[in-house]
């Protein structure tokens, strides 16, 4: 595949690198992928994902970071499922109110 240049290497010896050439998948007719139809199950798990790493956050902060393709709608009842089911806590007033995990509870 080196040969055809289906795969392309960076680097030597240990710092050796494969990846699939660019061009190649620059040229193909998949269309891309999105997460504008991600199962809730996988929604929920990158929420928590996101708020272990950066607690306190509001949910314009973690709609940026997890995709702006989802549907805030959609993101806003996920993260008020996971306040009622008291797997994340909310913090703060009405306007700005930020969501972080609990390590006490559990």
């Amino acid at each position: 595949m080196i040969k055809y240049q289906i795969i392309q290497t960076k680097g030597k010896t240990k710092g050796l690198r494969y990846f699939i050439n660019p061009k190649i998948l620059k040229d193909t007719p998949f269309e891309k992928t999105d997460l504008s139809n991600i199962e809730e199950h996988r929604l929920i798990t990158l929420v928590l994902e996101d708020l272990e790493k950066y607690p306190n956050s509001r949910i314009g902060d973690v709609h940026h970071r997890i995709g702006e393709e989802i549907p805030l709608r959609r993101l806003r009842a996920c993260i008020y499922k996971l306040v009622k089911e008291n797997k994340i806590k909310p913090s703060g007033g009405k306007k700005f109110r930020s969501y972080f995990i609990d390590k006490n509870t559990g």
